[in-house]
Formats: C-alpha cells, structure tokens, sequence
C-alpha cells in the first residue's frame, strides 16, 4: 500500500453492525439460558442469573489480573470463572456457546454498508478496528458473511492484538502496519471516546456515527420496568436492529424508518401474534384479514405463521362500502345508522354514493324536498338532514336503493360463499375495528343466505359506543375503550387517534373495495381505481417490508411464545408516546400523508398541519361555548402533531391546557376553588356593606 493512499477504517460493534439485545451483557442472561439447557439443567430465571452474573465477574477477574495487557480474549475470561461455578457449568461448551450467539445475533447496519460499497466503488481500501475480546477470526467471518468485508481486508482486534482504541495504541499500530500518516487514515465509529476524541487527537479524520443509540422508544422500552428487563432487552434491540437493517431510500426519512420499527411495527406485530395464538387455542381452522387494514396484518401472519402454529391466514376483500349496502333491507335511520354519523361528510352526493346513487338520479325528489343542486355538494345542518331523510324514505327513491342493494347483496354473498365464509369450518375475520358495524351487515349478509351462520371477529380495538354482541355476533378486542381511564394520554388516545393507525400505519397498495363482479366462473372484488402517488406508493413498500423484518427477527425468539404480554405493555405505551407526544421529525415524516373522514374518502386532508391563530380562536369559542363543531376539513386529524408542527407559544398554550384538563378531570382544586369563592364573597359582602 502506497504512503499516499487513503485508507477508511470502520469500528465494528454498533458501527457496522448492532447485536438483537439493547446492550452488549444482556447477551449473557440468553448464553445463561442455553448453556443451562444444552447441559440439562433447569434454565429457571435464578439459575440464568447465577451463570449471567458469573460471566460478568468472570471478565472483571480477567482483566484485574493482567493489568499489563490493554485488553483480553475470551479464552482468558473462560480461565477466571469462580471455581464454584465452573464445577457445575461445562466451560468449554459455555465459550462455544458464546461464539455461536455472537454471531447469530449480528444484524448489518444498511447505511454503513452503503457507504463501504461507495468507498469501494473508488478503489478505497477498508480497515475494520475493534475493542473487543472475541477472536479476529470470528468477526472477520462475520464481516464477510453480511457483505460488510472481503477476502484481503485487514480486521485488527484489541483483544488478539492486546492493545486498545481507547489508549490510542491499536491506531498506532494501525498506522505502522498500513504505512500511513494519521492524515491518510479516515475512521468511522459510534465511541465518541474511543472513535472519535482519541483518533483526532492523534491527527486521524473522523465521522461519529449515531444511529446505534438507542432511540426514545427503546430506551422507554427497556427503562420504563425493572421486571423481565431481559425481554425487554430483546424487544429494544431488535427495534434497532430493524429500523438500522431496513433500506432507508428517499422517501424513507431516518425518523419515518425508526417511527415504523420501533412504534408501528411492534404493535402490530404484537395485535397479529395475540391473534394467531388465541385462534389456534380456539381451534378455528381459518382466519380472514379484511382488506384493506388487513392487508399489512396479514403480512406479519404470514411471517409468524412460519415459526408458530396458527390457522390458515386468508386476505377477504372487503370494506363498509362493499357490505353495508349489501345488509340494507329496511330503509330508515335505524337500519341506515351508517349512513350519517359525526364527524364525516353529509353532503348529499357523498351520502348517495354510499347507498349507490347520485343525486342526478334522483333530483326531482331532492329538489321536492328542498334540497336543490347547490346543496349537492355541501354540508347539510340538522333540517337538512330531516329532510334528506324524507327523500331516502319516499316511494320513489327508497324502491330505488333496495333495488340496488338486492342485486349487490346476490353479488357479495357469491363472493362470501366462493371464499368460504358459508362453510362447516370455524372461521373469524380480522380486522382494525371500531364499531363492529361491517361485522353485523357481514353477519346479516351470510344469515340471510344461510340461517346457520354465524360470525366472529377479531379487533385491534373496539370503541365505548359499539354494537352489542347480539346484534353483531361474538367477537375479540386486543384493546377495549372500555377499560381505559380518564387521564389525559392514556391508551384512550390510541382510540381518538384510530383513524392514524388504521389510515397511515396500516395503508394498503390497493384500493377501497366498492363490491363483486363475476369474472369467468370466479366473482372477483372491485376495488377503487385510483392511480397510488409515487410518494404514497413508496411509503406503502417501505411501511410493509420494515413491518415484515421485524416481525421476522422478533419470531426467532421465545418473546411471542411466552412473554407477549410483556411486549404488549412495551408496544402500547410507545404508541401511546408517539400520538400523545411526537416528536417534530416524526409529524414531519409522515404529515404529507392523507386521511378521509369517511368510507367513500369523499374528502381528505394532511394527517397534521400547523395549528394557526383562527384555530385558537376557535378553540376558545368551543370551550366558552360560543361556537359549534366545525367541518372535518377545517379540523385536525393529529392535534398533537399539529401542535409540534407549530411556533414554541402554541406548544406552550397545549402543555398548559393538557394540565388544566388533567385538573379539571381530577377535581383535585374544588376545595381551593370553593375557599376562593368564599373569600370573593366575603368582600363583596363588606362592599357592599
């Protein structure tokens, strides 16, 4: 190698490369329980413990015994176990343990491979350097087997070399077996001790890397709880190790990467595996994720279902739009409580749509009733309304939409019986929720051609306000609204900010389901065409293949078999941070992202904006009183992510009325308030006086 050469040196551990634990010893409570179990003994969490603490004073006794070498190998720490343990522990096979964890529990780090393969492109050379006491051979393999190093590259190890980074002494050496000056050596590594201070004060060039620190959601993951921490190590680390793995391209930002691996992806992945396990208990033989929210769902069962025992996982297209209609018999509000509820549109041309007519179809009978072409397309108030339902009920029209309904309800329960919802075998639907209502026109719909049918479904979650089991049919509910308290950001968050999970963290590539047609001897879905933006198209493939890693590296371990409930709690309360608190990079990453208001996505908007100074004036109106609901487009989908978007005095004014709301819930200050109220009266009584 030439003197004028440049030459790249990359740090190992938590540079090129993250372990699937949080920190490094969590790697020894898992050697703990493999050693224990390849030797026939009981892996109870005591023992674990016993030979975890054992290896960790087993490398202190190393290192206080040879203070002359700047660092160790493993074979000297196996010399140094405290001879009590070592009688009951077969050692040698414990090291050969090791070696094996190690290096299965290595993930590349995508953005350190890029950058090697570009330096690589232009002829670099590539060192790695490393403080570590495993042997050069095993990294060096490693290094290979993820595309990280090739045949040739020198890989310097502190601990076979037996000086350190941290001296500065395993760059010295560095130097003089490469022939360089400091200069020509560029290193990259994530110690900003060991990686960064030492090598520039030795004149070596330097790039700190930082995306192996653990982010928000992992730290809260492992620190939140004392208790089963060892799990909660897995679960951090492979968070990391997910959002550090996945390709993050253009439209994948870094925080959009990380808010999908260490928020969406465990949560759903956490919901899917609760699924699988309680179906299988039950002994149903199918499962049916709804489209399109059970697009991803179904995803993550197909990757579970390749380490766990579960039912066969089926897609169902379907959506209210293609069963609601269908269900109809009755025309009346009752039987049509879908068709007007708070908050969604009530122009008439987006409530025809629903009920598959226009209001071109149907325009004298509007305009008999009041409602002429300009109301068409505008928000009806509460006459209106009556009135609207004056026209639906009217000879004219009502024949009209039950009409339209008999000929879609013939088409889905074709479809329904083609995909074997009509059939002897136990089956349930999964889905997102919230009201249970698709599943009662499902269920109306199958009872209707088979009186023996029956339904039951599965939910992410189910609101306060939903239909009772005996109109909708036997059901389960991850979440319920029901058991949440009345705290400000609590799980109850999770249910006002639904339309977030089941419109950005669980979006499809296809379009809404609108009804069946027959194609051949086969019925086939009819989905909305409308062409996906690129932007969209993208986050979609990026959304579902992160989703899909993690839920690959958590179910190569032993967490969904018998810790879910652990990870249920993690996976909850960092979804819970992320809508209640986010943070400006994550409402950014996913702000230009629409939602719709309703099942036709007649209208939509940006998931977050700024909150404006109209907008606080409305908020004091509402809260004086003096102003109704306004329109969903003029509203927030995220308040809270609004708020970050905004200036720091906006962000001022929400903390103080999240503090006030949380006293006004508590009714903690009635005293104070009521010892207030005497003094005022009091003077004014001496006033008046």
């Amino acid at each position: 190698m030439k003197c004028d050469s440049a030459v790249f040196s990359f740090d190992v551990y938590d540079t090129c490369w993250v372990r699937t634990v949080a920190r490094p010893t969590d790697l020894f409570l898992q050697l703990a329980q493999s050693t224990l179990l390849a030797d026939q003994k009981v892996a109870s969490a005591e023992a674990c413990f016993d030979l975890y603490h054992g290896r960790i004073e087993a490398e202190q006794s190393a290192r206080a015994a040879h203070p002359e070498q700047e660092d160790i190998t493993l074979a000297t720490i196996y010399q140094y176990f405290n001879p009590r343990t070592a009688t009951t522990i077969d050692l040698e096979r414990m090291r050969a343990l090791e070696l094996v964890l190690e290096a299965e529990v290595v993930r590349p780090i995508w953005r350190i491979q890029q950058k090697i393969q570009a330096l690589r492109s232009r002829n670099a050379r590539i060192v790695f350097i490393s403080d570590m006491y495993l042997p050069t051979e095993l990294i060096q393999k490693a290094l290979m087997a993820h595309g990280l190093a090739q045949p040739g590259d020198p890989v310097y190890v502190s601990g076979d070399i037996g000086l350190t980074k941290a001296s500065g002494n395993l760059f010295r050496y560095v130097l003089g077996k490469e022939g360089l000056q400091p200069q020509q050596l560029h290193h990259t590594g994530d110690n900003i001790y060991s990686d960064v201070q030492v090598p520039k004060q030795l004149g070596i060039q330097v790039t700190h890397v930082t995306d192996p620190v653990l982010n928000r959601y992992e730290r809260h993951t492992l620190l939140t709880s004392t208790e089963n921490w060892g799990v909660r190590s897995q679960i951090a680390g492979i968070s990391r190790a997910t959002r550090l793995t996945a390709p993050t391209v253009d439209v994948a930002a870094p925080a959009l990467t990380a808010l999908m691996a260490s928020v969406v992806a465990p949560f759903l992945t956490s919901y899917v595996a609760w699924v699988l396990q309680d179906a299988q208990r039950r002994g149903l033989q199918r499962l049916y994720f709804v489209a399109r929210d059970g697009q991803i769902l179904l995803k993550i069962a197909e990757t579970l279902c390749q380490s766990m025992a579960a039912p066969e996982c089926r897609y169902l297209y379907g959506s209210r739009q293609a069963w609601f209609l269908p269900s109809v018999t009755q025309i009346n509000p009752q039987a049509l409580d879908w068709l007007i509820l708070p908050g969604q549109s009530t122009a008439p041309r987006h409530l025809l749509q629903r009920l598959g007519l226009t209001p071109e179809t149907i325009a004298d009978q509007l305009c008999h009733h009041q409602l002429p072409p300009h109301h068409w397309d505008q928000q009806l108030d509460d006459q209106e309304i009556a009135h609207f339902w004056q026209v639906l009920q009217s000879p004219a029209v009502s024949p009209l939409i039950l009409q339209t309904a008999a000929i879609a309800r013939q088409r889905t329960q074709r479809y329904l019986h083609q995909e074997g919802l009509l059939s002897d075998h136990p089956w349930a639907i999964v889905d997102a929720g919230w009201t249970l209502k698709c599943q009662r026109s499902l269920r109306t719909l199958l009872q209707n051609a088979n009186p023996d049918t029956d339904v039951q479904g599965y939910y992410l979650g189910v609101l306060r306000e939903r239909l009772p089991i005996a109109e909708a049919g036997e059901y389960r509910a991850w979440l319920m609204q029901d058991t949440v308290n009345r705290q400000p950001l609590t799980i109850n968050i999770v249910f006002q900010r639904m339309k977030i999970i089941e419109q950005i963290f669980m979006m499809a590539d296809h379009g809404t389901t609108l009804g069946y047609t027959q194609q051949g001897d086969q019925m086939v879905p009819v989905c909305k065409n409308e062409p996906m933006p690129a932007v969209k198209a993208a986050y979609v493939a990026h959304l579902q293949d992160t989703v899909q890693r993690y839920a690959q590296e958590i179910a190569q371990t032993d967490v969904l078999h018998q810790h879910l409930p652990v990870l249920r709690q993690c996976v909850i309360a960092n979804m819970v941070s992320l809508l209640g608190h986010p943070q400006c990079q994550e409402v950014r990453a996913i702000s230009g992202l629409n939602v719709g208001d309703d099942q036709n996505e007649s209208r939509a908007q940006p998931i977050a904006r700024p909150v404006q100074i109209q907008d606080i004036v409305y908020f004091a109106k509402r809260l004086s009183g003096l102003a109704q609901a306004r329109d969903y487009t003029a509203g927030f989908t995220w308040l809270e992510g609004g708020v970050r978007l905004s200036n720091p005095v906006v962000q001022l004014a929400y903390r103080m009325a999240l503090a006030l709301q949380a006293v006004i819930r508590h009714q903690e200050p009635i005293s104070l308030y009521q010892g207030m109220h005497k003094i005022r009266f009091s003077l004014h009584n001496r006033r008046v006086g």
